[in-house]
């Protein structure tokens, strides 16, 4: 598809089309070449507008783009002038905005305080807690908080205090959003980006993956170190958090680099006999599946010897096709922008451990436990959860294979 190429090629602010999917791949590899292994670019005036408005959206969705940014501030040149003065902009937007982002957690810890609710900030938000200007590089999405007291009533009436109103809960989460629209101003940055961010209220730090869960939250309570007078996750239990989130992202074809990044710096922070004692409260082959594809593609994109030495410790306790898929999965694979051509969701062979794991991860593909939905509080309780369940999991399915399809035949 011919793009007419715009006065700046990093001016471009719509995404790419479906035409552009054969380029994803060499691009996402480029930019993990760039991110992970500071291998040059070619990014200038020559470049096809294609592959440069594809390396863009590439930043924005991987959230490497402030990362990029403040290796261009300390006298790095990546691509030509006007990409490095576009990621630059990206380092001096998120600074900003983690600023705002750091007053609305702020105010958020003190009408939960004031409610008797406890409120631990998870991810991002725990790391926001060591400085702006230490996580400028990184941005944030939503702020996760593990909270404990008070109804759920109670919960929404404690955040209202901050200007956020319900908007729906899942298994997993109740998440809100900002009562009133506050846009940034287009003439100070750029329009098209929301804030404030939503807010997301778990009572427990759980992953659920297709009839297997793991709950880490006494793992989480357990390391908890103060950070500013707020309590937050250890260097341990974060790590771990990051780990089973990356992994369940990457299966779900929803991985992003900067997981990748957080993982690798926070695996840094620890050993691998920790982590690995700290997965031992189950059984370790229930627990590896969880940890194992993000640590494993961390070692092979970042060098990190701790990542490598917890892969090689729970090979053997995982799946033989997650082992394989995950040795050879690229970030393409696993991302947003590869989704479309290779989803492992459904793949049993990468999640099944045993027999009996293969037979309820099918079940739970084909109808899910009621009960299951009910104590997740999935889309709602018991049987109206499966009712509304099987309508959004089989259209999504049905999209997928159509636009497969199409795009088959329109090649």
């Amino acid at each position: 598809m011919a793009v007419s190429p715009p006065q700046t090629l990093w001016d471009v602010r719509e995404a790419p089309p479906h035409a552009f999917r054969p380029l994803l791949r060499q691009v996402t590899q480029a930019g993990a070449d760039l991110v992970f292994r500071r291998v040059p670019v070619e990014i200038d005036a020559t470049t096809p507008p294609e592959f440069a408005i594809a390396m863009r959206q590439l930043f924005l969705v991987h959230g490497v783009g402030p990362l990029l940014g403040l290796r261009v501030e300390t006298g790095e040149q990546i691509g030509d002038a006007a990409c490095s003065g576009w990621l630059r902009d990206e380092l001096n937007f998120n600074r900003l905005r983690l600023g705002r982002v750091r007053q609305r957690l702020d105010t958020l810890l003190a009408c939960c305080a004031r409610a008797g609710i406890e409120a631990i900030p998870l991810k991002g938000g725990a790391l926001l807690l060591e400085g702006v200007e230490a996580l400028a590089w990184r941005t944030i999405g939503d702020i996760d908080l593990l909270v404990k007291g008070g109804s759920t009533r109670d919960w929404d009436l404690a955040v209202a205090h901050a200007g956020y109103c319900f908007m729906r809960t899942c298994w997993k989460h109740r998440e809100y959003s900002y009562c009133e629209e506050q846009p940034w101003s287009p003439d100070v940055l750029d329009g098209s980006r929301d804030y404030p961010i939503s807010l997301e209220l778990h009572p427990a730090v759980v992953e659920f993956f297709r009839g297997a869960r793991w709950d880490i939250t006494q793992i989480v309570r357990s390391g908890l170190v103060n950070r500013g007078g707020v309590c937050v996750p250890g260097d341990l239990a974060m790590a771990l958090h990051l780990a089973v989130h990356a992994s369940v992202s990457m299966l779900e074809g929803h991985g992003r680099m900067i997981h990748i990044v957080d993982l690798d710096r926070a695996l840094q922070r620890v050993s691998a006999d920790a982590f690995l004692r700290a997965m031992r409260p189950g059984p370790l082959r229930h627990t590896a599946r969880f940890v194992y594809p993000a640590v494993t593609l961390v070692a092979r994109e970042t060098g990190n010897g701790v990542a490598a030495e917890i892969s090689t410790a729970l090979r053997g306790d995982v799946a033989p096709g997650m082992a394989t898929w995950a040795n050879s999965v690229t970030l393409y694979d696993v991302s947003y922008l590869g989704r479309f051509d290779r989803r492992p969701l459904d793949r049993a062979a990468l999640w099944a451990v045993a027999p009996g794991d293969r037979a309820r991860m099918l079940a739970a593909t084909a109808a899910p436990s009621p009960a299951v939905l009910a104590s997740q509080q999935y889309e709602g309780e018991g049987l109206a959860a499966l009712a509304r369940w099987y309508p959004r999991y089989y259209g999504g399915l049905l999209r997928r294979v159509w636009e497969h399809v199409r795009g088959t035949t329109s090649d």
